[in-house]
């Protein structure tokens, strides 16, 4: 087994050619070779954003490698997608295209005019400073909520400790519900788990709130996701990220009004997104003022004071920030009441992300958000069609076997490698072989000798040519081309032995 590690962001195919003499397919082919990891993720993209806090004529120019308002000592207002702090490339979101990662589309088109319609103070639609507020949901939105969601994954952590601690509790509902399901507990299993929101929202009970806020940062730092094996806090959806960066270069002010954690959000969005602490509203407990030999300090206590969801995030709109919406974006039913409040608002428009991306990301569209979007004539983000990119920052792993039979059984990891099985054989390979034309998937599909053998052998041996930076694909079709079958098979044989 070999684990072929993919930038799932984009595919090149572009590699070293190894040989450029048919004469080095012999050695290539008889000697061991070795399969490394490759990686191919793309550079960070993280934007120079111009603060309104400064001022700077010079916020948003770059000089050299950094900002020109960093050049000249004054703070600037960095922004990073992807979340990689440590690797931060500072660059300007280019006026041409405010939205890189987005396709061009009905979404992109529709955010764009929106923007230009309320920022242009010659027309009736124009929208002071200080009204520009924008409201996000976050899980879902701004960052990934599959297959669990992400806060409570962070509060998971704290029952699993009370349960090592005291293990009476194993026997208990919902303790026992929530160990039986621990491998595999997901957004799906949450409902139907009795009491479980009980006693997840409120944890974490009698420790500061920084303690909290620490720990909260300690786990999206360091808790890396099972499917893209990165850390948490790098799977912000960098097309969102970008839309936050643009509504903010055009002086909207940005909020994240979300059902998640409050203090888990606030421990990095500035990082992640370039939001302030104070513009994030959240999922929060009761909290109780204490002065210590320490000095003052706010303790969290066991008991929920806002759920921020449905109809309590308009509510909290109006504690926290006094002002509706003219910018609110979603994905699911728990946004809609978010969206109906910016939706009466004279100039207002109201977007629902839709997951329908499964290759890339996960599949699960929300209906109930897609009807209300419908209905009131909200803006769908296809992330399958809109986005160009999901994350900015991470490579999926793949584990495959060399043999045709695998091959055949994994059609969906073609594209992975930059070959379609609807293709031609005959094309592929330069040269005619069958009459009717056959497929490459009917090609490693075939059975028996001569050449069937060869075309079966042919297409797997291309395939792992093209997973494998280290050999050059061309060798491979030059050896189908031939007819060097035993060499083809040789070379089957010698991966197979290099990941067993």
């Amino acid at each position: 087994m070999i684990v072929l590690v993919f930038s799932l962001s984009k595919y090149t195919g572009d590699k070293i050619k190894k040989m450029v003499l048919f004469l080095a397919l012999i050695p290539l082919f008889t000697s061991s070779l070795t399969m490394d990891y490759f990686t191919e993720s793309d550079a960070t993209k993280s934007k120079g954003t111009p603060s309104m806090k400064y001022g700077s004529a010079t916020s948003g120019i770059v000089c050299g490698d950094m900002l020109c308002s960093e050049a000249n000592g004054k703070p600037g207002n960095l922004f990073v997608s992807g979340g990689k702090s440590v690797e931060k490339q500072l660059t300007t979101i280019s006026q041409s295209d405010p939205l890189p990662s987005w396709n061009s589309g009905n979404s992109k088109q529709r955010i764009i005019e929106f923007v230009d319609k309320v920022t242009n103070p010659s027309l009736p639609s124009f929208v002071s400073v200080q009204d520009r507020i924008a409201t996000f949901d976050n899980d879902g939105t701004l960052w990934i909520e599959q297959p669990l969601y992400i806060p409570f994954a962070f509060h998971l952590e704290y029952l699993y400790e009370q349960l090592e601690h005291d293990p009476s509790l194993t026997s208990q509902s919902p303790y026992s519900e929530i160990l039986e399901k621990k491998d595999s507990l997901s957004n799906e299993h949450l409902e139907e788990i009795p009491e479980l929101f009980k006693i997840l929202i409120p944890t974490y009970p009698e420790i500061t709130q920084e303690e909290y806020l620490q720990k909260s940062k300690d786990f999206l730092d360091n808790t890396k996701h099972a499917r893209y094996n990165v850390a948490l806090k790098e799977l912000t959806f960098l097309p969102m990220v970008e839309l936050v960066s643009y509504l903010q270069e055009n002086d909207f002010k940005v909020y994240i009004v979300s059902a998640g954690f409050q203090g888990l959000m606030r421990s990095v969005s500035e990082e992640i997104y370039n939001i302030d602490k104070e513009n994030v509203i959240g999922t929060h407990p009761e909290f109780l003022y204490e002065f210590t030999e320490k000095g003052p300090m706010i303790v969290r206590q066991p008991a929920t004071a806002s759920f921020n969801d449905g109809a309590e995030k308009p509510v909290n709109i109006q504690k926290y920030i006094g002002k509706i919406p003219i910018f609110s974006c979603g994905n699911s039913g728990g946004d809609i009441e978010m969206l109906m409040l910016t939706h009466y608002h004279e100039n207002h428009f109201g977007c629902m992300v839709n997951h329908d991306d499964e290759s890339r990301e996960y599949y699960y569209p929300n209906e109930e958000a897609l009807d209300e979007s419908q209905k009131n004539g909200w803006t769908v983000i296809s992330m399958k069609n809109d986005f160009k990119e999901i994350f900015s920052n991470y490579t999926e792993k793949i584990e495959y076997e060399c043999s045709s039979d695998f091959w055949k059984n994994n059609l969906d990891l073609w594209d992975k490698v930059g070959l379609d099985y609807n293709d031609d054989f005959d094309e592929t390979f330069g040269k005619n072989y069958f009459e009717p034309d056959i497929t490459l998937e009917q090609a490693i599909s075939m059975e028996g000798v001569g050449m069937n053998h060869l075309a079966r052998s042919g297409t797997a041996a291309y395939l792992n040519a093209l997973a494998d930076p280290e050999i050059d694909e061309e060798v491979v079709r030059s050896a189908v081309n031939f007819g060097y079958v035993h060499q083809i098979d040789n070379y089957i044989e010698n991966c197979k032995n290099i990941v067993s």
